[in-house]
This record gives structure tokens, C-alpha cells and sequence, in this order.
């Protein structure tokens, strides 16, 4: 009684109040059946309307990719031509020395044409010139290098199908040249197929305008194959060549393609006619076009004959829904002789509703009985989860703030492999920026890292409580210690496994910087040692009678290793200087030139190296510490001859010229060369490519990493080029 008094209190309470009066806008009843046709026409339009924008994006490409192919067609003839004619030249040059330094006529010089002739059948004659023959080149050389280049000379038809072009290759710092004669129809042939094989007219031209070479020239008429002014002016301002389409109606405009050949200044022109174009194009729409037109009929027709049927049954459903909704009216059971007079869905659609309107009717009267009783409920329940949340709110952000305050990373893993949680520690130690919750592990953790060790199972250490130690698969200097570790008792969770990433590369680090420093000071000290311990114990033995010249040989032999022993404690000396500050300079203005006679001479006593040096005018003199400077060349001449290639003769260049308000100084040596990721780690100290006490050759490791803190001290800087198994470069730069 109480709960039905409080229901009929809230009745009244809602209808004593006064609502304010809301007009509403007239609304312009629509039948179902232009509201279904509309819907049927919509849904087909869009897949119509996306056919004909990619059926017109569909011909673009089209015409995007033919122009790209006519380009491209000249261009790859063009570029053909480029390349065997700077072939060819490189072989010259390289039978260049060959040819002029033996006899004309002799055998071995026909032996050297007819092997220069076998790797390039396109020359047809070679001759010899003197220096007084050979005029300055008026065109750009073909091909050069520092000694050698290469130029077209002139180009002369012989027949309509045959041009002959002489090629001179010269020295630029000796006397005489070679005159090469080269079929260059012969080079043309060799782009045969790709021009019979492209719908587009091929010909190739002179600057004027005679014609060198031609294929599918029926495709146009003669007179649209001849260079316009036009050509020319858009090649000026285009050195890859162009494409563009003369003025004129469809029948009589055509797309031409215009590429220079840079050796020889003649033009490759690909043309075809806009109506041929037009004929391809046309071609692709004939199927698309008659598909469009069916999918529309087809369209019209099936929504006007699916509209009918459902309009009579539609209708008098929504009669029975707006009855229901303003007068409660609960509309009458569907009889068993309306089966067949609509739709079966709408029909048991009808059924539901006389179900859901008796349902409805009944269950009002039990809501507003309990709607007073769960709304105080509701509230008290309210109150109570909102103090609940503010507590756990609170306990989660404290406990977020000390998880992303770690310096470790700290990963939590489900039975299923994938992360559960993860702080900004184990992302950065990860590499991902993004959240890490949801992806697997393992594949995150092994596509960064390895165990440092065989020792380490991989397939265990995510199973059972362990310490491993991980290198970075990119970095090797980036070393982690990955504890693995369960969490027990979770609430509603089973037990996870836990992941603690410790960054421990500083320790590691030092750890095998320490392994390689005694390495590298057993292996260096060991040898000088014992060699002056047996030469000593030949001294003093007596049972073996030395002259006076072969005591002085051995005492000799022992000075030698003592100044080896003595330059190893100076690299360390040098080496704590450094560290404490102490690295001090005399600096006076010297000769470049004197430097490096003094560095070559203490070098030579050493190493048989071979020197050439080249020292510009404006870079004679500079003010270093003349000590200093020696021994930075030295080190650097020093692995000229230890880093030489096995079984031949160390050579070593110096060049020195002025940059800027900087000498530049370029020790280049043709050894056994560096890797590119070794170039900037070989100015570290201590390190050496092979850092194992097997090394063959030797060294602490300190000579580079003394030259770079020399050049820094001076203000300048020392870097590394190389190419392995070619030759290294070391570009030291001072100030002026």
C-alpha cells in the first residue's frame, strides 16, 4: 500500500506541472513507396557514381602512363647511347698506356688493338697522334678522371644508315692521344627492340635536323618528324628531356617526346599522333560504359517492382503505431487469411507489435510502482560507488606515479605472451613510443636484443625466475640486464610474469674496455721483452764468442726495442695528460713541407713506404706545435706502412692545400682500407678492428685517439674516409 501511494504521488506530482505549449513545424507526409525507390536509388547511385569517378581516374592513369612510357621510351635510347659511348671511352683510357708505350706496329701493340677491338667491335680503326696534332677540346669531355678524358671530336655520315664519330682520349699530364673511330650506327641497333616494340614513331636527329636513325616512322607523316623550334627551346631549359603536344584539333596535333644525346648533341624524338591516342583510350571505356547503362536500368526496375508489395502492408502498420502511441489503442491479431496479402516480414512484424503493445500495457503499470523505490536506491548506491572510486582513483595514480618515476622498465606479462603493462622506461628501452599493452613480449624484446652469451637459453629466461644479460642487435654498446621474476596473488588474475629492464652498458663497458686494455698491454709488451731478455742472455753467456761488430749489432737491436718500449709509456703518457688537462703546446709559424720530410724520414726507418706529396703555394706555412704536428703525420705514415695490402708496396700521398681559414692536410694511403661503421670508433682509445690478442698487426690502440686530441687542441679536427680494399683517407684541418 505504501509503495502503490507513493506511485500515484508521483503521478501527480509530473502531471500538476505545467509544460510550456510547443508549436511544431508542419511536416509533408511522404508515401512509403518514393521513400523506398528514393532509398534504392541513393544506394545504387553511390556504387554508380564511384564506378564512373574510377572508370575517369582509371583513364588519367592511363594517360599518365603512356606519356611516362613515350618519355621514358626516349630516354632509355638516349641514355643507351651515353652509356656505350663513356664504355667505350673507359676502356681507352684504361688501354691508354698500354697503346702509347709500345712500338707502332709492333706485335705486341697489334696484340693490344686486337684485344681492345674484341671488348668494343663498335671501333672500327684506332691511331695514334703526337702532341702537336691534338687541338684544345671545344665540347665537354664524354668522360674524365684526375689524368684522363675523353672527347667527341666530330661526327660525319658516311651512308643514309651509317655515321662514324672519332673519339679522342688524351692524357692531361703527358704528351700524345689515341683517335678512336666508333660506328656509332652500330650503337643505335642496339635499342632496336625497345623501339620496335613502342607504339610511338622513334627517330633520331642531328642539330641539323638530318636524320641518324628511325623506327615505325609510318606511324606520322615525314614532315612530323623533323625537330621544331619549339623542341629546341624546351630542351634548353630541360637537360632530361620534355614531353608536350603541339597545337591543333585531335586529328592533327601530336604528343612528341624530345631527349638530348649529351655525347654527341643529337635529339631522340618520340611522337605519336593524339588520334591514335585517343584510339587506345576509347578502347578501355566500350566495356565500362555499356556495364554503367545496365547496372542503371537494372536499378529503376528492380525498386519500382519491390515497392509495390510492401506499400499496402507498410501503411496499415504504421496506422496501428500511431493509434498505439496517442490513444493506447492496442491493434487486433493478425488473422490466419492475411497470410498471403503482404510480405511475410512485415506480416510477423505486424504480430510482434500486437505482442509488444499488450506486453508494453501490462509492464507500465509495474514500472511506475518500482520507479519511486529504485530511485532512492539508486542514489544511496550512487553515493557509495563515488566515495569507492575516489579511494581507488587515488591508489591507482600513486601507484602509476612511482612505476613511471623508475629509471628500469617494468613489464608485466600475461599467460598469452602479451604485455598487460608497461612504464615509459620499458618503451624507450623497447623503442616504441606508443602504448606497449596488447603486443607480444617476446617478438618486441628479441627484435632489439640478444643474450650477450650462448649460455642464456631464450626460450627459458621468459618462463623461469633468471638474470640474463642482453646486447642490443643494433647497438652492440647498449647492454641490459632482463630480470625475470613472478607476481603472485592478483586480484581475480592468475599468476604473470614480470620483466625488470636494468640499463647496465656503462658497466659493461667498462668491464670490456678493462678485458681489452690488458690484452692489448700483454700483447705489446710481451714481444720487445723477450726479445731484449735473449739478446741480453747472449751477452752474458759465455760459452758463445762474439766480435766487437756483432755485440754492437745486438746492442743496436736492444735500443730499437727499447724506443719501441719508450714510444708505448710516451702513447700512455700522452694518453693521462689528456685526461688531466695537462696537454700542453709550442705554438711558432713552420713549413708544412719541413713536417712532413721529417715524419717520412722517422717513418722509412721503420716501414718501406713510398711517398708522394703535393703542397699548395698558399698552404707553405702554418702555426702548430711543430712536435705535435710531427707526431700526428707520423702515426698517420706509420699505418700507411702497417695496414698495407699483403704482397705489395705501401704508398702513401700527401696533399695540402688552403680551405677557407683552415690548412687541410690529406694523408692518403692505398692499404687494406676500413669499414664504414669502423671509421669514426678507430679515433676511440684503445680500440683497434681486431681488438684479440691474435691480432696480426699491432699497436695499443692510442695513435689515432692521441692525433684526434692533437688536432682538437690546435682548434682543428681529424676524420676518416675510406673505401675497403681501395684506399683511406685521413683529412686533418688547422687553422691558417
Amino acid at each position: 500500500m505504501a509503495d502503490e501511494k507513493s506511485s500515484q504521488e508521483y503521478k501527480q506530482e509530473f502531471s500538476s506541472i505545467d509544460y510550456p505549449l510547443i508549436s511544431e513545424e508542419p511536416v509533408e507526409p511522404q508515401s512509403f513507396r518514393s521513400v523506398l525507390t528514393r532509398a534504392l536509388g541513393w544506394t545504387a547511385f553511390v556504387p554508380l557514381f564511384m564506378l564512373a569517378l574510377l572508370q575517369s581516374q582509371q583513364l588519367q592513369r592511363m594517360v599518365d602512363v603512356t606519356n611516362h612510357q613515350q618519355l621514358l621510351t626516349a630516354q632509355m635510347i638516349a641514355e643507351g647511347f651515353d652509356s656505350k659511348i663513356e664504355q667505350i671511352s673507359r676502356l681507352l683510357i684504361l688501354s691508354y698506356s698500354d697503346l702509347m708505350a709500345i712500338d707502332t706496329q709492333s706485335d705486341e701493340e697489334k696484340e693490344a688493338r686486337a684485344h681492345l677491338l674484341s671488348l668494343a667491335p663498335e671501333i672500327s680503326d684506332i691511331k695514334r697522334q703526337r702532341q702537336a696534332d691534338i687541338n684544345e677540346p671545344t665540347v665537354k669531355p664524354v668522360f674524365e678522371n684526375e689524368v684522363m678524358q675523353a672527347v667527341v671530336k666530330d661526327i660525319n655520315p658516311v651512308a643514309s644508315d651509317k655515321w662514324l664519330l672519332r673519339l679522342e682520349v688524351r692524357s692531361k699530364v703527358s704528351e700524345g692521344a689515341l683517335l678512336a673511330t666508333v660506328n656509332a650506327s652500330n650503337l643505335l641497333k642496339q635499342s632496336e627492340i625497345l623501339a620496335q616494340s613502342s607504339p610511338f614513331a622513334i627517330r633520331i636527329l642531328t642539330d641539323q635536323n638530318q636524320r641518324v636513325y628511325g623506327q615505325n616512322e609510318n606511324l606520322l607523316e615525314p614532315s612530323q618528324l623533323f625537330l621544331l623550334q619549339d623542341d629546341k627551346e624546351r630542351l634548353a631549359t630541360s637537360e632530361q628531356g620534355t614531353l608536350w603536344r603541339t597545337d591543333g584539333t585531335r586529328n592533327t596535333a601530336v604528343i612528341r617526346a624530345v631527349v638530348p644525346i649529351k655525347s654527341t648533341g643529337w635529339t631522340v624524338l618520340a611522337a605519336q599522333s593524339l588520334t591514335d591516342r585517343d584510339r587506345q583510350l576509347l578502347q578501355s571505356l566500350e566495356t565500362s560504359g555499356f556495364l554503367f547503362i545496365v547496372a542503371i536500368a537494372m536499378t529503376l526496375l528492380i525498386g519500382y517492382f519491390v515497392s509495390r508489395p510492401m506499400k499496402r502492408k507498410v501503411e496499415q502498420l504504421v496506422d496501428q503505431v500511431e493509434n498505439f502511441a496517442k490513444n493506447r489503442t492496442i491493434p487486433p491479431p493478425v488473422e490466419n487469411g492475411e497470410q498471403d496479402s503482404g510480405p511475410s516480414e512485415i506480416l510477423e512484424l505486424q504480430k510482434s507489435f500486437h505482442n509488444m503493445a499488450v506486453t508494453v500495457s501490462q509492464t507500465q503499470k509495474r514500472l511506475e510502482h518500482l520507479n519511486a523505490y529504485l530511485e532512492s536506491e539508486i542514489n544511496k548506491r550512487t553515493e557509495s560507488l563515488s566515495k569507492l572510486f575516489s579511494e581507488l582513483d587515488l591508489e591507482h595514480q600513486t601507484l602509476v606515479a612511482v612505476f613511471e618515476s623508475l629509471t628500469e622498465g617494468v613489464v608485466l606479462v600475461g599467460q598469452s605472451g602479451l604485455i598487460n603493462y608497461a612504464n615509459q622506461k620499458a618503451q624507450t628501452f623497447l623503442y616504441n613510443n606508443e602504448s606497449l599493452v596488447g603486443k607480444p613480449a617476446r617478438e618486441l624484446i628479441f627484435e632489439h636484443y640478444k643474450p650477450l652469451t650462448d649460455r642464456d637459453d631464450p626460450e627459458l629466461f621468459m618462463k623461469n625466475p633468471s638474470i640474463v644479460r642482453m646486447v642490443n642487435i643494433h647497438d652492440s654498446e647498449k647492454v641490459l640486464d632482463v630480470v625475470t621474476f613472478f607476481v603472485h596473488n592478483l586480484p581475480g588474475r592468475s599468476d604473470r610474469i614480470g620483466l625488470l629492464f636494468r640499463d647496465v652498458s656503462q658497466s659493461a663497458q667498462i668491464s670490456k674496455l678493462k678485458d681489452s686494455l690488458i690484452g692489448i698491454v700483454a700483447h705489446e709488451l710481451k714481444t720487445p721483452i723477450a726479445t731484449m731478455r735473449l739478446q741480453a742472455e747472449t751477452l752474458t753467456r759465455g760459452s758463445v764468442v762474439l766480435d766487437d761488430a756483432e755485440k754492437r749489432e745486438i746492442l743496436a737491436d736492444m735500443v730499437d726495442e727499447s724506443k719501441r718500449l719508450s714510444s708505448l709509456i710516451d702513447d700512455w703518457l700522452d694518453i693521462s695528460r689528456l685526461q688531466e688537462g695537462r696537454f700542453d703546446l709550442q705554438l711558432r709559424v713552420v713549413q708544412v713541407a719541413a713536417l712532413i720530410d721529417k715524419a717520412i724520414k722517422l717513418t722509412k726507418q721503420r716501414y718501406d713506404v713510398q711517398f708522394a706529396k703535393h703542397i699548395d703555394a698558399e698552404a707553405e706555412c702554418m702555426r702548430v706545435d711543430p712536435d705535435r704536428i710531427t707526431q700526428v703525420l707520423i702515426n698517420l705514415f706509420v699505418n700507411a706502412g702497417r695496414y698495407k695490402k699483403e704482397g705489395s708496396q705501401a704508398r702513401c700521398e700527401v696533399f695540402v692545400r688552403r680551405v677557407e681559414q683552415m690548412v687541410e692536410i690529406v694523408v692518403k694511403d692505398y692499404g687494406v682500407g676500413i669499414e664504414s661503421d669502423q671509421l669514426e670508433k678507430i679515433f676511440d682509445r684503445f680500440y683497434q678492428i681486431d681488438m684479440t690478442s691474435r691480432r696480426r698487426i699491432g699497436g695499443t690502440g692510442l695513435g689515432l685517439a692521441i692525433c684526434r686530441a692533437i688536432c682538437e687542441a690546435h682548434g682543428g679536427s681529424i676524420r676518416a674516409e675510406s673505401v675497403p680494399g681501395e684506399w683511406t683517407e685521413f683529412i686533418v684541418r688547422l687553422p691558417y
